[in-house]
């Protein structure tokens, strides 16, 4: 018996296999030949000699076998078994018909989103990342922030950080002056830097020498060019006001280890107020020596801020 109208075309509608009656009430339920088992006989349109069947009171079922209220014969004749649908079996939605309150929470997972899909314009303008943790490819950007050094209240002679430079991938480093500040207010101070070389993990402060330095020094604002060889620090400025504070950059060449010796350079630009320098220092390193570390000085007083950002630059 047809259906009238378009045939439902959701819910797992099948039509069973034809049976052959015989002197017995039970027979196998197939589907293209393999045991079927409806959810219930209440699934199930049955027709015997042209009439429909009530299920339960004409027929049950139990798993993949139906049994009729009574025996039948060779002559009965079962007309077709219709199967309305599969239980919590939807098919395939139409296209536009499933909203968000379909879903469940955590119902997208990462497998489910292909790659290379999520676009800016999904991002939201501003992103709290403060309980979590954001991992940087260090290899995906040349100048790499490092490490960020925030040290106020000082008062002591010298400044020193003994481990600061990450040689792990790079050679080269930006110094990326904020303030640095001291409490002398005597007149012409020099700020003197210096150097933690040596080999790896073993650097010491001017590699053990009293002459570890060359100088080129000159002075913007007034012309003055101080050159010298064979030094025991750098002289990075002179400044009649070092409690004022001083801001700038160092950039910082070839200063991880060198398979065949090497010579690390630093350029700064450093300024206050209308005072300006620029300093280019070298200094003679042996293989495998690398910088690990700097000092600051003032000639006289103490160094009482020190304030700035170091930078790895790929290469």
């Amino acid at each position: 018996m047809p259906f009238i109208g378009q045939q439902p075309i959701t819910g797992a509608y099948s039509k069973l296999d034809a049976i052959t009656t015989s002197a017995t009430a039970t027979y196998n339920l197939l589907l293209d030949g393999s045991a079927y088992s409806p959810a219930s006989a209440n699934h199930l349109l049955v027709s015997l000699n042209g009439v429909m069947q009530a299920p339960q009171d004409s027929f049950t079922v139990s798993g993949s076998t139906i049994t009729f209220a009574s025996a039948l014969t060779s002559s009965d004749s079962i007309d077709f078994i219709m199967v309305l649908g599969d239980v919590l079996n939807v098919g395939t939605p139409t296209d536009g018909t499933v909203s968000t309150n379909k879903l469940t929470n955590n119902a997208v997972t990462t497998a489910k989103i292909a790659n290379n899909n999520v676009t800016v314009a999904k991002l939201p303008t501003t992103m709290d990342l403060s309980s979590n943790t954001l991992t940087i490819n260090k290899n995906a950007s040349a100048l790499v922030h490092l490490r960020r050094i925030d040290a106020t209240s000082i008062g002591a002679s010298t400044y020193a950080i003994t481990d600061l430079f990450d040689h792990t991938g790079f050679e080269h480093f930006e110094l990326h002056i904020e303030r640095i500040l001291g409490s002398s207010s005597s007149g012409s101070e020099n700020l003197d830097v210096k150097f933690y070389i040596g080999p790896v993990g073993s650097a010491t402060l001017d590699n053990g020498s009293s002459t570890a330095y060359s100088v080129d020094n000159i002075n913007l604002g007034t012309g003055t060019h101080r050159n010298v060889n064979g030094v025991d620090n750098m002289e990075l400025f002179t400044t009649n006001t070092p409690n004022k504070g001083w801001q700038g950059r160092i950039t910082c060449v070839n200063f991880g280890a060198r398979q065949n010796g090497g010579y690390p350079n630093m350029s700064t630009t450093l300024s206050a107020n209308t005072v300006s320098f620029v300093s280019s220092n070298t200094y003679y390193a042996s293989t495998n020596h690398r910088v690990e570390g700097i000092r600051f000085a003032f000639t006289s007083g103490n160094v009482d801020t020190f304030k700035a950002d170091l930078y790895g630059v790929k290469t």
